[in-house]
C-alpha cells in the first residue's frame, strides 16, 4: 500500500510511522519523527516547526476555531465511525474499529488538505459519497 497521496497541485500527503524503522530518509526526517514521537527538538528545522506549533497552540483564536470544528463534526464523525466499525466487523476484520477510524480520519485530512473541507459533513453522513471519496484519495 502506498504511504502517500498526491493532491494534484504538486503537493502530497505522506503517512509516516514515527516509530517505524523502514528506510533511511536522512537525519532531518529522523529528527522530525523524533519530535512527533517524543517532542524532542534535534535540529534547526524541527525548532522552527516546534515554534510554529507553540504559536498555534498558544493562540486563543486557533483554539476557539478548533473547538468549534470539533463540536460541529463530533456527532457526524461518531455516526460514520460506528458505521465503519459495523462494516469492518461484518467482513470479519479483527481490526475493524481501528481501520474504520483511520480511514475516516485520513479522509478528513485529505479533504482539508485539498481545500475541500466543506465536503466533510456530507461525506460523514453519506456512505456512498464517502466510499467514492475513499476511492478518489486511495484510502
Amino acid at each position: 500500500m502506498d504511504s502517500s497521496i498526491e493532491l494534484g497541485d504538486g503537493t502530497m500527503i505522506v503517512f509516516a510511522n514515527a516509530r517505524g524503522t523502514y528506510g533511511d530518509y536522512g537525519e532531518e526526517f529522523d529528527a522530525f519523527l523524533s519530535y512527533v514521537r517524543d517532542n524532542t527538538v534535534k535540529s534547526e528545522y524541527v525548532r522552527r516547526v516546534d515554534d510554529a506549533v507553540r504559536r498555534l497552540r498558544d493562540s486563543s483564536v486557533w483554539r476557539r476555531s478548533m473547538m468549534l470544528w470539533s463540536e460541529k463534526y463530533r456527532e457526524e464523525f461518531a455516526e460514520a465511525y460506528k458505521e465503519g466499525e459495523v462494516k469492518g466487523e461484518a467482513r470479519g476484520e479483527a481490526k475493524g474499529e481501528a481501520k474504520a477510524y483511520g480511514r475516516i480520519e485520513s479522509l478528513i485530512v485529505c479533504l482539508e488538505a485539498a481545500g475541500r473541507g466543506d465536503e466533510i459533513p456530507k461525506a460523514l453522513r453519506d456512505p456512498n459519497l464517502r466510499d467514492e471519496l475513499f476511492k478518489e484519495f486511495g484510502i
